[in-house]
Order: C-alpha cells, then sequence, then structure tokens
C-alpha cells in the first residue's frame, strides 16, 4: 500500500487502462466516469472511506470507468500481489476479510458470512444483504446521492453493542452508508444545557468534517437497559423558524433491541435530519422520503417496550418533523396538516404538562405551520394561531437554555405583530413587533449567527420605518436609517447582490422619510443614491418587478428633494455612524415587554 496525492480535475486512471490496483479514498472525493453516446458521464463518486477500482485485486483486466479527482484528493493504493495473481493462487486472508468488513459482510468463527433477514427493496428499502461481489460494484459505482451517516460512540454504551445494532438496522437502506466512528460526544448538564449542546454540535461537525459525512448520530444509553436517546448532527445548520426545525436537543428515543419497524422510523428520521448538499443527494432524498414518512407514522402507532410517556411524545415530535421535512421538498400543504395533528397530539398527550419539553417544542413547531398557513392562504386567525403557540413554547423555551430557539419564536412573533400592525396601523401592535424583533437580536449576533442577526436587523429596520411614519417620529426613522445601514456593512453585493440590492433599497426608503420630515434634501440625496445602487443590480439581472418598484421609489426621491432647501429651515439630523446598543433584560421591571433602545452616536430613545 502507498498514498497518492491528486489535484482538482487530475486522472487517476482511464477507462480501459490495464487493473492492477484498487484505491481507498482517505480525503476529498473522486469521481467515477464513462464514455457514453453523449460522451463521459458520471456513474458514481467515493468519498472518504470509500474504494474504488477493486476489480484489480480480484480479476485484473481492464479499467471500466475513468477516475479523476474532484478537488484535492489523497487515496491510498492497494498493489495486487503477483503471487496472488497468479492462476491457482489463493486470497491472502488478511485481504478477504478486510473485503468482507469494507462491504458489510460479517464472519463467524467458521469464516462464513451472515445474512440478514430484512426484507428486500429498491434504494430506499431495506435489502438483502448483498453478496460480496454485488457490494463490490456498489462501492465502484455507488447510488447517487446517498447520505453518508456517521455513529459517535454513545454514553453508556460499553462495546458499542447499541451502535452496532443502529448500523444494521441502517445498514440495508441503499440511500444510505453507515459506519461506526471512534469519536466521544457526551454533555455535562452541570455546565448548562446551552453551551455544553454547542460544544457537543461543535465536535460533531468537526468529526463530519473529518469523514466528508452528511449526519452523526450521538447519544446515550438509558440507565437499566431502558433503551437508547439519540440525537443528529447535521453538517449544515437547520433553519430553526422552519415547521419541524431539527435541534441539538431533538431526541430520538428506542427501545433496547428495537425491531426493524423502528429502524424503520430511525432511517427515516435520520433523512428528515439531514441537509442535503448535492442535487444528486437533494432528488434521492426526496424521492425516498415520501414512503419512508408512512413507514414511521405506521411505526409511531406502536407502543414501544420500555418507554414512558415523555420518550413516546418524543417519539412523536420526531415523527411530526420527518412530514414538515417532506412537506420542505414538496410544497404540499397536506404534509404539514399530517405534522400539525402530530404535533397536536402530542399536546394531548402530555396534557397541560407545560414542563415537559415535547410539549414545548410541539407547540413551537405548530406555530410555525400556522405562521406558513398564514402566508399561504391568508388570515390573521392563523397569525393569531401562531402567535398563542409560541408564547406557550416560550414559557418552557428559555433564553438560557435554548437561546436558539427562543430567539426564533421571538422572531416570528415580531413578524406576526409587524404584519398585523402594518394592516391596521395599530401603533401598539408596531411598538410590541420592535420589542420582539429587539429580543431576538439578544440573542442572535453578528460574530456567532450573522445571517439571523442581519435578517432581524433588516425585519428591526423596516418595522421601525412604519412605526416612525404612522407616529411621525424621526427619532424612530433615523433608528430605521442606522439598522438599514448595520444590514449593509453584513450584506456584500458580490456575495449577495439581491439581498444587497434589497438592503439598499430599504435604506433609501428610511432615508426618504427621515428626509421629507426633516426637510432635509441631504439625506434625500442619500436616498437617491441608495435607490440608484439597487436599481443597478436589479436591471443588470433583468428583475423587472422589484426594478419597477425601485424606480418608482426613486423617483419619487428626485421629486421630493426640489421641494426642499435647507436656507432658512430648521433641519433635524441624524447621525451617520450606526451604532445599536439594547437595554439588558436585567434592566426590564416585571411585566414589561422588553423593547430596546437604539443609539446613533448620541442617545436616542425610539419607545418608551
Amino acid at each position: 500500500m502507498r498514498t497518492q496525492k491528486y489535484t482538482n480535475g487530475q486522472v487517476i486512471y482511464r477507462e480501459g487502462d490495464a487493473s492492477d490496483r484498487a484505491f481507498e479514498v482517505q480525503s476529498g472525493a473522486v469521481e467515477l466516469l464513462s464514455d457514453g453516446p453523449d460522451g463521459e458521464a458520471r456513474v458514481g463518486v467515493a468519498r472518504a472511506g470509500d474504494m474504488f477500482g477493486e476489480g484489480g485485486l480480484i480479476g485484473g483486466g481492464t479499467r471500466e470507468s475513468t477516475a479523476r479527482a474532484v478537488g484535492n484528493v489523497v487515496v491510498r493504493a492497494i498493489m495486487r500481489d503477483p503471487v496472488e495473481a497468479a492462476p491457482g493462487a489463493a486470497a491472502s486472508p488478511g485481504l478477504m476479510a478486510r473485503l468482507f468488513e469494507r462491504f458489510g459482510g460479517r464472519r463467524d468463527v467458521n469464516g462464513d458470512a451472515d445474512t440478514d433477514p430484512s426484507a428486500s427493496g429498491d434504494a430506499g428499502r431495506p435489502a438483502e444483504r448483498n453478496g460480496l461481489i454485488r457490494r463490490m460494484m456498489e462501492s465502484v459505482h455507488p447510488v447517487e446521492g446517498r447520505i453518508e451517516v456517521r455513529i459517535a460512540r454513545l454514553a453508556g454504551d460499553e462495546g458499542r453493542a447499541y451502535a452496532r445494532h443502529i448500523l444494521a438496522r441502517l445498514d440495508g437502506y441503499r440511500d444510505m452508508r453507515v459506519k461506526m466512528i471512534d469519536v466521544d460526544i457526551r454533555i455535562d448538564p452541570r455546565k448548562g444545557l446551552a453551551a455544553e449542546l454547542v460544544r457537543a454540535a461543535r465536535a460533531g461537525r468537526r468529526a463530519l468534517s473529518d469523514q466528508d459525512a452528511d449526519l452523526l448520530i450521538w447519544g446515550h444509553v438509558a440507565g437499566s437497559g431502558a433503551g437508547v436517546h439519540l440525537h443528529f448532527v447535521a453538517r449544515g445548520d437547520w433553519d430553526e423558524r422552519l415547521p419541524g426545525a431539527f435541534s441539538f436537543a431533538t431526541d430520538l428515543p428506542l427501545p433496547a433491541e428495537f425491531s426493524p419497524a423502528f429502524g424503520a422510523l430511525l432511517h427515516a428520521v435520520a433523512l428528515a435530519a439531514t441537509r442535503p448538499k448535492r442535487g444528486q443527494q437533494a432528488a434521492l432524498r426526496r424521492a425516498v422520503l415520501a414512503e419512508a414518512a408512512e413507514i414511521a407514522q405506521r411505526a409511531g402507532t406502536e407502543v414501544p417496550g420500555a418507554l414512558g410517556l415523555r420518550e413516546r411524545a418524543a417519539q412523536q415530535v420526531c415523527i411530526g418533523n420527518v412530514h414538515c421535512a417532506l412537506w420542505a421538498v414538496t410544497r404540499e400543504l397536506e404534509h404539514l396538516e399530517r405534522a400539525a395533528e402530530t404535533y397536536r397530539g402530542i399536546v394531548s398527550l402530555l396534557g397541560n404538562d407545560e414542563e415537559a419539553i415535547d410539549w414545548a417544542v410541539a407547540h413551537k413547531h405548530l406555530s410555525a405551520i400556522s405562521f406558513v398557513f398564514a402566508e399561504e392562504v391568508g388570515g390573521d386567525d392563523h397569525y393569531e394561531e401562531s402567535a398563542a403557540a409560541a408564547l406557550a413554547a416560550l414559557d418552557s423555551l428559555t433564553r438560557e437554555s435554548y437561546p436558539i430557539d427562543w430567539a426564533a419564536l421571538q422572531y416570528r412573533l415580531g413578524a406576526i405583530h409587524y404584519k398585523l400592525g402594518f394592516e391596521s396601523g395599530d401603533a401598539d401592535v408596531l411598538r410590541a413587533a420592535l420589542g420582539y424583533h429587539r429580543n431576538a437580536l439578544q440573542a442572535y449576533n453578528r460574530k456567532h449567527t450573522p445571517e439571523r442577526w442581519v435578517e432581524v436587523m433588516a425585519a428591526f429596520g423596516q418595522a421601525a420605518q412604519v412605526f416612525g411614519e404612522h407616529v411621525k417620529s424621526l427619532e424612530a426613522l433615523a433608528t430605521a436609517v442606522n439598522a438599514c445601514r448595520a444590514v449593509l456593512e453584513v450584506r456584500d453585493r458580490r456575495k449577495t447582490p439581491l439581498a444587497w440590492a434589497a438592503a439598499q433599497n430599504n435604506l433609501g426608503s428610511a432615508l426618504f422619510l427621515l428626509g421629507k420630515k426633516a426637510r432635509n434634501p441631504e439625506r434625500l440625496e442619500l436616498a437617491i443614491a441608495a435607490f440608484e445602487s439597487a436599481l443597478d443590480v436589479y436591471r443588470a439581472r433583468a428583475l423587472h418587478r422589484p426594478a419597477a418598484v425601485t424606480e418608482k421609489n426613486l423617483e419619487r426621491a428626485r421629486d421630493m428633494i426640489e421641494w426642499y432647501s435647507p436656507d432658512g429651515i430648521p433641519i433635524v439630523d441624524a447621525d451617520d455612524r450606526p451604532l445599536v446598543a439594547f437595554a439588558t433584560r436585567s434592566q426590564a421591571r416585571p411585566g414589561d415587554v422588553l423593547v430596546g433602545q437604539v443609539r446613533s452616536g448620541q442617545a436616542i430613545e425610539v419607545i418608551e
């Protein structure tokens, strides 16, 4: 064996070359290409831990595909032993053991490979344990888009018996490849749940990066053999604001030695928790998720032995999440209706036990679902249902223990109050919207969650603009201007041109209103510059609708500037330097709605 390195696009071997060795990917990825009538077509991808070109170890001959590096790649070449290759020579026991282990076979003390009596099926269903040759062919031509799952060491799983059982239950699904890895992830609640979950997530993502994998399963074994509690870490961030969003605290309890039915439930939950990073992966996930959701729903009707009421509720949360994941890829509202039915069943199962975390999580997801229905089909009643569910969830999802979930709920409440206040013109409702957005900015920050921070800051600026226009407040309008400028310090025209253009348009609107009320032509000139910047992007991309809106805004600003002159007219101005600071939670009095102070050079009390 020897290690070899390749750079992006470099050919490792070509179709038709002599086949005298196999390769194992140490890092990076290798695409396998085959010549066809329309040119080269990708027939498979080998990633870290995969072997390719195994035919060189058994039959020799010529290559049936071309192997080409994708990015920087390190492979280990496994040379064919000329003695083994001689006619009549027997394969070495070590090599055969590695091949059996590599392709999922298990050898007993007599050297026979065992089998798995699971039902046969297609890419998303359990299949019979493949023969050695078929497994080797699937390694050379793997299912395109399969999900790479890794199982960390489970706390309390001495000998890794539970991990092996999880591996065995997932091993039959061809839409994912599962491996156990020697990574130990556990939390110490005495150090604070929020901080420990963040630390565990970082460790999990490091392991996923090292393995070039998509999903990590970790957790712990319950005492007295009662079962196992599983958690998930995805390679990409989950959007905690969406219905059915997973979190690092999402818990899937399973009985000890759980049945194939619960294995199907685990498979569906793993699919739902994955964040696809490639088009082929998203397509395969979408193709199998609907059937997986149905099987998971049926599995959820079984009474899991040795699991209590709260464990059953946690399972139902995961089933609801699967239905929400299906909605996310199809956008069919019927899947959200099924998810809502599942979450309402959790609330009914737990009664009024508001201290049960799954009771709060169910309300969080119900809030998100109602918000989607309000946006899709309309109706203030859906907004009100969403707000009521969010407030119920906030009784348990505190900022101290669940800061990201808490911030997502605050952000949604801010969005709801903004929409209702915008339609009704109710200043108190708009003031509440500002308060909720301000709360969200206590948990989201520019350093660690820049995308969430900038989205909330943009919403805060928009609400401040509408509020300031409604109550004729220069201070609120100045606040809106500074919030928009803060957004533009994060938004980048090159990386996110449309978001940058939208921020410029919002800044132009806030400057226009401020300049109009203060009779300040300088502010109007800045508004014109902001509108022109946004218009450049929209025209360059032939986005006619936003371009038309921006053109009207620009025309209004140019007309308005001719009306005002600074000569003899008192001008109310705002400092150019945006600086946003907020009162701390400890400064609030009991019963107060937490709303903020936005400072722009000098203190500006926006909201009493």
